[in-house]
């Protein structure tokens, strides 16, 4: 494929993702990628990122039921078992606060899910701090630690720089999120098989965005997340610029339980 060609693929990629085919997809993955695709069966299931990651947003137990974040959801759909099951083999390895700096490392030091597939979901504290150039290379090291593993990059979501949140016309949808940002980058790196845009799928005011799939008739204040390309609020936690409710988290939950098991991820 010569470099003209090169570029229209990766222009493509939503059309992808919309489902012009698998073999269509798998010939625009890397190397990397596609020795990913035909990797054994994956022995468990991980994440790496921060709070966004970790499932922050559902409020204390008492509010929220047990094992609701995105990623416990995804885990008990794909009949996995968690912490406080016998012989758990999903474990979310999240840490809230940190970046993707402190994700390589924990990484590192739990070789024993060398097998598991993972999940990346981070950049939003770089992005915020003015660190977002760093985030492709640290998502490419997370990528290429254990290269026998399946993984799914979940892209950034609208956040918060100086009080004000990351949609339209902000530095920070700018870099992350606009055509040309942080999520496309990964888009194009990662291939329409092990990229999320989360983002897009949040904030899509159309009947397959997550507030329509919820069957939530959208708020004056929703309708202007959704002209400013931000995440609604009926996704999220009151006062949150980030996280995600219980809704948001579900909806999350379903796409992503969808793609691993599209993927194959668990198969013989």
């Amino acid at each position: 494929m010569n470099q003209s060609s090169l570029n229209r693929a990766t222009l493509n990629r939503r059309q992808l993702l919309q489902g012009t085919g698998v073999l269509a997809a798998a010939a625009a993955m890397s190397p990397l990628m596609q020795s990913a695709a035909l990797a054994a069966p994956a022995q468990g299931l991980t994440a790496y990122g921060a709070s966004v990651c970790a499932g922050l947003g559902l409020g204390s137990p008492r509010q929220t039921p047990p094992n609701s974040t995105w990623f416990d959801q995804t885990a008990l759909a794909l009949g996995l078992r968690l912490p406080g099951m016998a012989n758990p083999n999903a474990i979310n390895g999240a840490a809230p606060g940190t970046s993707l700096s402190n994700s390589i490392e924990v990484q590192a030091s739990h070789p024993e899910r060398s097998t598991w597939g993972q999940f990346f979901w981070g950049g939003h504290a770089e992005v915020s701090k003015g660190a977002g150039y760093t985030v492709p290379g640290r998502m490419r090291q997370l990528a290429r630690k254990y290269p026998g593993s399946p993984y799914l990059i979940l892209g950034i979501t609208n956040g918060k720089v100086g009080g004000t949140e990351g949609g339209t016309p902000t530095a920070y949808y700018t870099e992350a999120i606009a055509p040309g940002g942080i999520n496309d980058q990964l888009a194009d790196e990662h291939g329409p098989n092990r990229f999320f845009d989360v983002q897009a799928f949040l904030a899509d005011p159309g009947p397959n965005g997550a507030l329509a799939l919820s069957k939530i008739t959208p708020t004056a204040a929703d309708k202007l997340a959704f002209d400013e390309k931000r995440v609604p609020p009926s996704l999220r936690p009151e006062k949150s610029q980030v996280h995600l409710n219980l809704i948001g988290q579900t909806r999350v939950a379903e796409k992503v339980t969808a793609r691993v098991k599209a993927a194959g991820w668990f198969t013989a």
